[in-house]
């Protein structure tokens, strides 16, 4: 079965560790001839959540006028949601942090339509334990809250520098979640 694949790349840096495992990620699943969509949401402009329950009263739209109802529409069109983040400061980066937020507006109310959901970590870290706290919110967020189904976790520990995955046996582990979605 077909399904449509949109990986959010959460990263600034263009051409980093991160963006490489979304790559991989996007390689596999159309490799197993999935529909994908990339959007870079490291440059993506979006406000935070202000509590106002205005999406709540209008069919899931906020009174923020940003990017964030192009990066909703794109999600609530996918069956599998990538979200490719670096480790920042021991959790998720404040552009994937703020994409999350405002996906309160999917709250209860909001069918949910069984979303498959996917975390792709690359971090400068060499420690895996480094990393539960963002796994821990990315958990808590996607799979507690919004029940969608947890499809994996991958991370890349100890890459820092741009480039520095490339020759990484993880992009192969990247590649094969993508690829059996």
């Amino acid at each position: 079965m077909t399904k449509n694949v949109l990986v959010l790349h959460c990263s600034p840096r263009e051409d980093g560790n991160t963006h490489s495992l979304a790559e991989m990620f996007s390689a596999g699943a159309e490799a197993s001839s999935h529909r994908v969509t990339r959007l870079n949401i490291g440059k993506a402009i979006v406000g935070p959540c202000a509590a106002c329950n205005y999406c709540r009263e209008h069919d899931h739209i906020c009174i923020q006028q940003d990017d964030m109802p192009q990066i909703l529409g794109a999600i609530v069109a996918a069956d599998v949601v990538a979200f490719a983040a670096p480790l920042y400061f021991y959790g998720l980066p404040a552009q994937m942090k703020l994409v999350m937020d405002r996906l309160y507006a999917l709250g209860p109310q909001y069918p949910r339509h069984n979303k498959e959901i996917v975390l792709l970590l690359a971090g400068g870290s060499p420690k895996p334990e480094d990393y539960e706290g963002a796994i821990k919110n990315f958990q808590l967020a996607f799979i507690d809250y919004l029940k969608w189904t947890d499809r994996g976790v991958l991370i890349a520990p100890g890459v820092y520098a741009a480039g520095e995955i490339k020759e990484n046996p993880i992009l192969a582990d990247a590649f094969k979640i993508g690829f059996n979605l």
